[in-house]
């Protein structure tokens, strides 16, 4: 009989227990999606404030850019480049391709520039000439711009590596016939820039930015002709095994190496990703305008066999 009566305590006991259970399960279950909500609600707010930060980059850089285009440049001389201390001249025109060199013959050119509407003479700017572009320019920050623009503005033009930066016993040049540097990720690629005329007073030498890099590719195009050239998409056998080539291949306006499969390290970063420019071998149903313009992510950390680096001179104000 007690056996009984226990039993029948533990049925009427029963849904409760259950229920206690259901409901102390749906407590925790509440808790747990209150701390997931919580929890990506603070990942939304960080992002929000990194991508508000990164707006916030991009305008103060388009505001020093239009500043520095409605500015008055007294003194360009585009059609007379300065020859910065330690370097003299090699060969060409202010026009066509001014050549210089350092003491230990790593050539540079010049490509003139404006702010001005001048017949001729690009004006300094980013473009986006692909109808399709992987990345936008508007979308790009460049690291180093401030000082980068106000020379190249009042000077009226900068300085180039004619051709992309090869290696002699692990020291970076810009030779013809020298080892193309790739395999190099792009953090690597910023200090062997940094340590290039590191000890030059007033020279800065750095990665190509988004300005320098489609202000020289609109002038090569103005020059050699935009609407009529056959850029030749040079192709080199062993690209596609290891990418062992050596630099000077196709030239315009003495410019080395620009149209080919290799990918350029530049300035450009969207967020923490850095950007690559030049001609990829994967766009092949795109015009040749569209394959060199194109902006490409890569990663800080990571190295490609098809991926090196182009370097600019100027002199700082």
């Amino acid at each position: 009989m007690e056996v009984f009566i226990i039993k029948q305590k533990l049925l009427r006991l029963l849904p409760v227990t259950l229920s206690l259970i259901i409901i102390i399960f749906l407590v925790v279950y509440i808790i747990i999606n209150i701390f997931k909500l919580y929890n990506n609600y603070t990942d939304y707010l960080s992002e929000k404030e990194e991508m508000d930060s990164y707006t916030v980059l991009l305008s103060a850089q388009d505001k020093f850019y239009k500043d520095a285009m409605s500015s008055n440049y007294k003194n360009q001389k585009y059609d007379s480049p300065y020859i910065p201390k330690g370097f003299e001249y090699v060969e060409g025109t202010w026009n066509s391709g001014y050549v210089i060199q350092d003491s230990n013959k790593n050539q540079y050119v010049w490509v003139p520039c404006t702010n001005l509407d001048i017949s001729g003479i690009p004006k300094l700017k980013k473009s986006d000439y692909s109808y399709n572009p992987y990345v936008k320019s508007s979308l790009c920050f460049d690291i180093e711009y401030k000082s980068f623009i106000n020379s190249a503005l009042n000077h009226g033009g900068f300085y180039v590596s004619r051709f992309e930066i090869g290696k002699e016993n692990d020291i970076p040049v810009s030779k013809k016939n020298a080892l193309v540097w790739n395999n190099i990720t792009p953090q690597d690629s910023v200090k062997i820039v940094e340590s290039m005329y590191s000890d030059a007073n007033n020279l800065k030498c750095e990665l190509l930015n988004g300005y320098a890099y489609d202000t020289m590719l609109a002038w090569i195009f103005d020059v050699v002709g935009k609407d009529t050239i056959e850029l030749s998409y040079l192709e080199v056998d062993n690209y596609k095994e290891n990418f062992d080539i050596n630099t000077g291949r196709v030239m315009y306006n003495n410019i080395y190496d620009i149209f080919d499969d290799i990918q350029e390290i530049t300035q450009e970063h969207v967020d923490n990703t850095p950007v690559s420019r030049g001609t990829y071998k994967h766009l092949d149903d795109q015009g040749i305008k569209q394959r060199l313009e194109t902006r490409l992510y890569t990663l800080n950390d990571v190295s490609w066999n098809d991926l090196t680096f182009r370097t600019m001179i100027y002199e700082e104000n």
